[in-house]
């Protein structure tokens, strides 16, 4: 159950600390008090039997590619004596597998960080953070969404910015308590739910879009009888926005005000819920601006 978000205006007072003014019961802890951070290696690509195990092996492009917060299925995997044999670490599943090369650590959806929903191994593009009693996984994951800026000022490097596992490590964060942790979490998950599932109905609309255009302009849905149109008589091609003479069957019910009527109707839910997705976009930004802070405060 989602907390109840209350202003702190109420009465909550601010201390100062180095990072800025936080809640007088939120503390400043560096990311390696609270998470281990772990790097990742790679085995012998020359050792086929190090290749082709049960162990999920992460690598940047699965975390970049993916469509969602959390990673179960890796492009490749390694076997036990891979594992050993490079010195990589089976990360618990619930760890935070942060990219720290190119887009350094931008955890978003669609973005370089994810939590794994089984155990796995990464290669050496990741400083991944395995959290402790004092952080939850979750608030952590939003937390470096955060910092996604200080990330980059940390990074180095020429061809490729890389943020080292010491700077990492050494990175500044105001935390509340876990159980406020996890309560920030939840809000920021419930709303990331929606844009997930809103994604999700633009993307099938399109898709069904796509198809109908099709069927529409030749067949139609579901039905056998058809008429011949002539040669001089125009059929819509929405995708170039005009007319073409061609010549085509169609039923007799789908005359061409039809199809524009059925595919404007399918435009009007893309565009609707595409608002809705912006919102919601804007929403969780001002919501983490907020929480993440501690200027809203939930009760737990």
């Amino acid at each position: 159950m989602v907390g109840q978000v209350s202003s702190l205006k109420t009465g909550v007072k601010y201390k100062k600390t180095p990072i800025g003014k936080i809640p007088v019961d939120w503390e400043v802890v560096r990311l390696g008090d609270v998470c281990d951070i772990i790097g990742g290696s790679t085995p012998s690509t020359k050792r086929k039997e190090y290749w082709g195990g049960h162990i999920p092996f992460a690598t940047p492009t699965d975390i970049t590619s993916l469509r969602g917060r959390e990673i179960s299925i890796t492009k490749q995997s390694i076997t036990p004596e891979g594992l050993s044999s490079c010195g990589a670490r089976l990360l618990p599943a619930g760890s935070i597998l942060l990219t720290r090369r190119a887009t350094l650590g931008a955890c978003a959806i669609n973005s370089a960080c994810a939590i794994n929903t089984k155990s796995m191994a990464t290669n050496q593009g990741f400083a991944s953070l395995v959290c402790s009693e004092k952080a939850y996984n979750w608030f952590i994951f939003y937390k470096m969404i955060s910092l996604k800026r200080e990330l980059q000022t940390l990074g180095s490097g020429s061809t490729f910015k890389e943020v080292s596992k010491g700077n990492i490590r050494s990175l500044f964060l105001a935390i509340p308590s876990p159980p406020e942790q996890k309560k920030i979490a939840e809000i920021l998950t419930t709303v990331d739910d929606a844009i997930e599932k809103t994604t999700q109905i633009i993307d099938k609309t399109k898709e069904l879009k796509k198809g109908m255009m099709q069927r529409l302009l030749t067949h139609g849905i579901g039905h056998k009888k058809i008429k011949l149109l002539s040669s001089t008589q125009a059929v819509p091609i929405i995708n170039k926005g005009e007319f073409s003479k061609i010549r085509t069957a169609i039923p007799p019910i789908y005359e061409q005000k039809k199809i524009g009527d059925i595919l404007s109707s399918i435009d009007s839910r893309i565009e609707k819920e595409s608002n809705h997705k912006e919102q919601l976009d804007l929403l969780k930004k001002g919501l983490m601006l907020l929480l993440l802070t501690g200027k809203l405060r939930v009760t737990v």
